[in-house]
């Protein structure tokens, strides 16, 4: 009998979600529902989380004009939500 192939695991790539910049380190989106060890994915035209299918679009394709899946009033209230979190992160 042959003996049997053995497939190596690939390695972890939680190191692609951070950089460093000027002896800073960065981190990539994390999803605000899902707390700050989910990464959000990158796209051409939103982020989006996996694992509560949040998203958040760019603002370049709202501001070209082209049809949006999310209302004006959906927009304003996710910039609110994003600066309460700001502020409330700011006092911490």
């Amino acid at each position: 009998m042959a003996d049997k192939k053995i497939k190596n695991k690939l390695p972890s790539k939680k190191w692609s979600k951070y950089k460093l910049n000027n002896d800073k380190l960065e981190r990539k989106p994390t999803c605000p529902r899902c707390g700050a060890g989910n990464f959000m994915a990158e796209h051409k035209d939103r982020l989006y989380c996996g694992k509560c299918a949040y998203t958040v679009f760019n603002d370049k394709r709202i501001s070209e004009g082209k049809k949006a899946k999310v209302s004006e009033e959906q927009i304003k209230a996710i910039e609110k939500e994003i600066a309460v979190e700001e502020s409330e992160s700011e006092e911490s």
